[in-house]
């Protein structure tokens, strides 16, 4: 086979997987779970291999030069420089709070006899910011990889149709699923979200991925109008109506009802971020088409072309609002847009504000992609039961992850792409280019909005599917179609395979794929093995662990010595069984703890600012009675995570054990406040133990009738029944009290 067929096949491979990978991705919960993670990595590692291959097989680098290229490759070296470990007197230059968090750590391990870090990255989370980072190289090589194998002919149409079909099936599953649903995913699995719907666990990501797919399906839509128009020999405004009822319209009929399809299940979903986002696209987009040209035109038969083509884009993007309020006035939609200040709002304003206070003391550099989860509690004034990973905000999350040096550079990015479309659509006058290329646009901008008030980009499947719809958009608007032919209008660099610089990139690729492969299969064991042992083992351990125990967590540290939450796991097995009454452990109660402050000065210093493994530590040191240790623990535990009432309690329960009742009893009144359902006699009974003072057991109880009626039996029982019967009547007066 010659060179030229072989490259072609090759081709013709390598843009079949990227089909397939946009085609399957949504449909696996998004792939937000690692497996499929992995899987996305995996085959973006192979077409990178296969793109290498074709250019050694055709025997050039042929190379689509854009103006987001040096821009991407330095936000890249930005973030790739993020998990270096730095001496501490360049990252003090870089963050000193950053430094501060990561020599508390160092100072704890060194006092606990552990190994010392002597460098330290800039991120506060090591483990995650690599996972992150994975997704993010895997995002801008498929947009490179898509961008230059489809560059040839009309291939970039096949993309485009695939993602319309994609979104149109993953809007009918959603709707059949939400007619006929039982609270799962696909009737089987359960959802482990309040509010999923079709394959997402969540309904504001499935509104992102209807955007996506919606916007390509109305630009489509319009380019298919005009060339049945041309092609069936109407004139006239009416003309662009005919396909309602000629047989040759088939096209347009199919991409109508992909587009309707979606719009319902985008209105169904009761994403208000969806709609918002859809229907601010819709009035930007009619607001051009309506002002676009004005009175300056000549009248000629091509503006004539354009405003027939501009009053029907604005009819039908004002018949797609139509629907849109129509079917928002039914009654469940009804409600939900009635109750638009409700507790999502007030709980997404709650965290933006506590987010921004991040801002001034990770300026420059942030804390680290995937760090958000970590480094909120530090900041959050208002307690909220469920942990926070995300800032629902994906301006603001970036900001809080890579600081103002990260957001500068991926401005500069998104002006880059800005910049180079609008001026090649303002340029076009081929009427399939431009409607192809708003119809990109259109997606591009919808999200956008959205990315406002959710955090879509962390969503696999709408990040990836995000940057093929930018390659499109870029492919659309650089075709040319003149006397010559079709011509791609950027320029391509070409640079021989056998020269110095072709060998160079051939091998950078294919080095860049084996690396990427690597480092993905080595996260993806880590995180399978400690899946694997959450599922295998209990939450608490009754007997002394041996190594067949904690195998699989010693697996998960050695394909990734950076999984801090592998150590911390196994640092809570032994903990666990160190607090069992069997027989064993009266003997080996110090040899586990011992293991368990190894595992956990080894899980700080990868992860500094997670208070759970501070919290921990705090108790293991309460049981090796190291009480300055443990205090010291808790304190950094507290600093990190101000609002945990279950650190305060268990800082509360180590004053005890201490001999400090009036400081527990503090721990006790902080931790109830924070969580008003954490058991009061409990906290009275370990009170007791150390002290007899009634005004320290008072201190904890609030004058509600529960609490004083718990107060009342405990009296009761301890010999105070005086006491315990005056603050019986107290509870009785309350509750008669009590307004219906």
């Amino acid at each position: 086979m010659e060179s030229g067929g072989a490259a072609d096949l090759l081709t013709r491979v390598a843009q079949s997987v990227i089909v397939l990978v946009l085609i399957l991705i949504p449909f696996p919960f998004g792939s937000v779970e690692y497996v499929w993670i992995f899987v996305m990595e995996a085959s973006v590692c192979l077409l990178l291999a296969l793109w290498a291959v074709i250019q050694i097989a055709s025997g050039e680098i042929d190379l689509v030069k854009t103006r987001l290229s040096w821009p991407a490759m330095l936000l890249t070296v930005y973030l790739l420089a993020t998990v270096i470990p730095l001496p501490p007197k360049i990252l003090g230059a870089l963050s000193t709070n950053t430094l501060f968090f990561y020599s508390k750590a160092a100072e704890m391990a060194r006092d606990l006899g552990a190994v010392l870090f002597s460098r330290f990255p800039i991120t506060l989370s090591p483990f995650d910011t690599e996972g992150e980072l994975l997704k993010y190289l895997c995002y801008v090589i498929f947009f490179f990889i898509a961008l230059n194998l489809f560059r040839a002919g009309k291939a970039y149409l096949h993309v485009y149709r695939a993602i319309i079909a994609t979104g149109a099936a993953v809007a009918a599953i959603g709707l059949v699923q939400h007619t006929w649903t039982n609270g799962r995913i696909y009737w089987v699995f359960d959802a482990n979200s309040a509010s999923p719907f079709g394959p997402f666990v969540n309904h504001n990501h499935f509104a992102g991925y209807m955007e996506l797919a919606l916007g390509l399906s109305l630009g489509m839509l319009l380019a298919e109008i005009q060339l049945f128009k041309e092609r069936s020999g109407f004139r006239g405004t009416g003309g662009y109506f005919a396909w309602l009822l000629h047989r040759e319209g088939s096209r347009a009929w199919m991409l109508s009802v992909a587009a309707l399809l979606m719009v319902v299940a985008l209105m169904a979903s009761l994403s208000r971020g969806g709609v918002l986002s859809f229907g601010a696209a819709c009035i930007l987009f009619g607001l051009r088409t309506l002002t676009q040209g004005g009175g300056s035109e000549a009248e000629t038969p091509q503006t004539r072309r354009r405003k027939g083509v501009r009053v029907v884009a604005a009819a039908g993007l004002a018949g797609i609002l139509l629907i849109m309020v129509l079917l928002a006035l039914s009654p469940l939609a009804r409600a939900r847009w009635s109750a638009i200040h409700d507790s999502s709002l007030r709980y997404r304003l709650d965290i933006w504000s506590d987010s921004i206070k991040a801002l001034s003391d990770f300026t420059l550099t942030g804390t680290g992609l995937g760090s958000f989860s970590e480094i909120f509690p530090h900041y959050m004034s208002t307690p909220i039961s469920s942990r926070v990973t995300h800032a629902e905000n994906e301006y603001l999350q970036w900001t809080f992850e890579t600081g103002f040096l990260g957001f500068v550079l991926w401005a500069s990015v998104a002006f880059a792409a800005t910049h180079q479309i609008a001026f090649r659509l303002e340029s076009r006058r081929d009427f399939t280019a431009r409607c192809l290329g708003y119809g990109a646009l259109f997606s591009l901008i919808s999200i956008a909005i959205h990315n406002l008030g959710d955090f879509n980009m962390h969503i696999p499947s709408n990040a990836l599917t995000m940057m093929a719809i930018v390659a499109l958009c870029l492919l659309a608007i650089n075709f040319h179609k003149g006397k010559h032919g079709e011509r791609f209008l950027l320029e391509i660099l070409r640079i021989p395979v056998r020269s110095i610089a072709g060998i160079a990139i051939v091998c950078a690729a294919l080095a860049l794929s084996g690396l990427l492969a690597q480092r993905s299969w080595a996260r993806y064991q880590s995180l399978k093995s400690e899946q694997a042992w959450a599922l295998a083992n209990p939450a608490v351990r009754v007997n002394v662990p041996d190594r067949k125990d904690i195998a699989l967590l010693s697996e998960a540290q050695q394909w990734s010595d950076k999984n801090g939450r592998a150590y911390f796991l196994e640092a809570s097995v032994y903990e666990s069984a160190a607090s069992g009454k069997g027989f064993l452990q009266l003997f080996k109660k110090d040899e586990m703890l011992a293991q368990a402050e190894s595992s956990l000065a080894r899980a700080i210093q990868l992860r500094p600012t997670d208070a759970r493994y501070w919290g921990t530590l705090g108790r293991i040191e309460t049981a090796r009675r190291r009480f300055d240790l443990s205090d010291r623990a808790f304190q950094q535990a507290i600093s990190l995570a101000p609002l945990d009432a279950s650190i305060h309690r268990d800082y509360a329960i180590s004053l005890v054990v201490a001999g400090n009742p009036q400081g527990a009893a503090l721990q006790f009144t902080i931790a109830r406040n924070y969580a008003p359902n954490l058991p009061l006699a409990e906290m009275l009974e370990a009170l007791a133990l150390r002290t007899n003072d009634t005004r320290v057991w008072q201190s904890i109880v609030r004058y509600q009738q529960q609490d004083l009626k718990v107060y009342s039996d405990f009296l009761r029982n301890r010999g105070l029944t005086i006491a315990a019967d005056q603050f019986l009547r107290e509870s009785e007066q309350l509750a008669k009290s009590r307004p219906r």
